[in-house]
């Protein structure tokens, strides 16, 4: 694993069995604005193209963008060489 950062767009959609469920999309454009969020949510209502276990989407709740910092720490082969035996 890699050090750095990672976007993502998180989108809950209110689901009707009266839940939310969240869509992670990996954000790869800068230009994303409020409109094309909310055309993208109408079209995966619409279209009913999500199976959830909260029931069907029905609606866009909210959209987030999720900035995640990943920094690997360095671990030495430490176990393959210390087996205990019994």
């Amino acid at each position: 694993m890699e050090n750095g950062y990672k976007k993502y767009l998180n989108l809950v959609f209110k689901t009707t069995e009266d839940s939310t469920s969240t869509i992670k999309i990996p954000k790869g454009k800068e230009d994303v604005t409020e409109e094309k969020i909310k055309n993208c949510g109408k079209a995966m209502v619409e279209q009913n193209i999500f199976q959830t276990k909260n029931g069907d989407l029905s609606a866009l709740k909210v959209a987030r963008i999720v900035t995640t910092e990943t920094e690997e720490i360095k671990i030495e082969e430490y176990f393959k060489s210390s087996y205990i035996k019994l």
